[in-house]
């Protein structure tokens, strides 16, 4: 039985209602500050770019817009200043009557206000009509045009590095990113196993990338202090890998539930049934196009834990086109853990990767292969259990040809073993 799980993520707020959990699915921190002091909004001033490139673009238009009108008008009024105490602004000395009186005013062309609202505009972003221009009456007002030029220089590369900044900000590069609906609890090779799957839909791959896992419980100490959310690191492995996974294509990423987990205290009915616990999960990398280090959250509540399930392979060889073909569509979709999924897809997978798996763990090897050392079994990636019984030295084995059914042990080839076929 295939289960398909269908994407919600428009009932945000009705989650963050019934259930109680940290982080949503869609990644957004379910955390609401109460009760801050005034004086702590001077902190968000210190960190103005921080604080404006985490704000909503219409916050940073905004803010912008003022930054640049607000230059505008400081350095126009300067200007009206200057001209006001020269005296450029009386009726004799107006630029229709300079040329009769002879008056040489500190910036040619102004009347009033407005003249020294465009010119502070015009100078400050090097328009340069030609009508407006500074004269060398006034020392004041060529200290004042360095002024405003070093001024203007950098309001312009402040404004680019941030709109530049939101604009590549790891915000925008998690929308890409995917994590599973649901996780499972199965067994893989034996041993019981949290799970969920993430992947990345974004053409260009992410560099050094690391999953995690964190457990949110309530606990209690020794001495009766009582730990809200208390958070417990889970150990996760994608594969055969730890810390930066290869991500081509989407992985499954597995904490494997022993004796030393922290979800050992847990039994199955407990883990689907309390609503105590929250599982976060968080994606680090780097984009490659970009560069910038991103971040990606989801979490995991009781109700989306499902029990005895495993995901369906996605990933399969076309050889049409020699390439592999990762079927999106079956991303969120579980089976069965005890049902086989036994389709084309899967087998065209597993024989591409040199190895068929059975009921039994059947290996197949060539005959050839069989006289080879154990290295080259492992670059063929036949992996399995550590647990491998070793044939002992110069002892022969009758097989059709080189095939061996264990379902709980691998036998390893010796280099001194000797082989015959029956």
């Amino acid at each position: 039985m295939i289960v398909d799980i269908k994407r919600d993520y428009s009932s945000s707020k009705r989650t963050q209602k019934n259930y109680k959990r940290a982080v949503l699915k869609n990644g957004v921190k379910n955390v609401f500050k109460t009760n801050r002091s005034g004086t702590m909004h001077w902190h968000y001033i210190g960190g103005i770019f921080t604080s404006l490139l985490d704000a909503q673009w219409r916050w940073t238009i905004q803010f912008l817009a003022l930054e640049f009108f607000g230059s505008w008008i400081f350095f126009a009024f300067i200007w009206w200043l200057i001209a006001f105490v020269h005296g450029d602004l009386q009726p004799e000395h107006l630029p229709p009557q300079q040329p009769t009186s002879g008056w040489t005013p500190c910036v040619l062309e102004i009347y009033g206000f407005r003249s020294c609202f465009l010119f502070s505009m015009e100078t400050q972003h090097t328009t340069g009509y030609g009508l407006r221009m500074i004269t060398e009456e006034c020392p004041e007002a060529i200290f004042i045009l360095c002024v405003q030029c070093i001024v203007g220089l950098i309001i312009d590369s402040f404004t680019i590095g941030l709109v530049f900044a939101k604009m590549v900000r790891c915000k925008l590069a998690t929308h890409t990113i995917q994590f599973s609906k649901n996780a499972v609890i199965c067994r893989r090779e034996g041993k019981l196993c949290f799970m969920f799957r993430v992947g990345d839909i974004r053409r260009s791959r992410m560099v050094k990338v690391s999953v995690r896992a964190i457990l949110m419980k309530n606990e209690r100490t020794r001495e009766g202090e009582a730990l809200n959310s208390y958070q417990t690191e889970l150990p996760l492995k994608t594969d055969r890998t730890e810390n930066n996974v290869f991500f081509l294509w989407p992985l499954t990423a597995y904490h494997v539930i022993d004796e030393n987990s922290p979800l050992s205290d847990f039994t199955v009915p407990e883990i689907l049934k309390t609503n105590k616990i929250e599982i976060i999960v968080i994606l680090n990398g780097t984009v490659e196009s970009t560069g910038a280090f991103t971040e990606a959250t989801s979490s995991y509540i009781p109700n989306e834990i499902l029990w005895d399930y495993k995901f369906q392979t996605m990933i399969s060889f076309n050889g049409d086109i020699d390439s592999y073909d990762v079927d999106w569509s079956k991303f969120d979709k579980l089976i069965q853990a005890n049902q086989s999924e036994n389709s084309t897809e899967e087998s065209n997978y597993m024989e591409y990767q040199g190895f068929i798996s059975t009921k039994n763990i059947a290996v197949a090897v060539e005959p050839k292969s069989c006289l080879k050392n154990k290295i080259q079994l492992q670059q063929n990636n036949m992996y399995f259990d550590k647990q491998i019984t070793k044939i002992s030295r110069h002892q022969t084995i009758s097989s059709n040809p080189c095939v061996w059914n264990k379902p709980e042990s691998i036998m390893e080839i010796d280099e001194d073993v000797e082989l015959s076929y029956t």
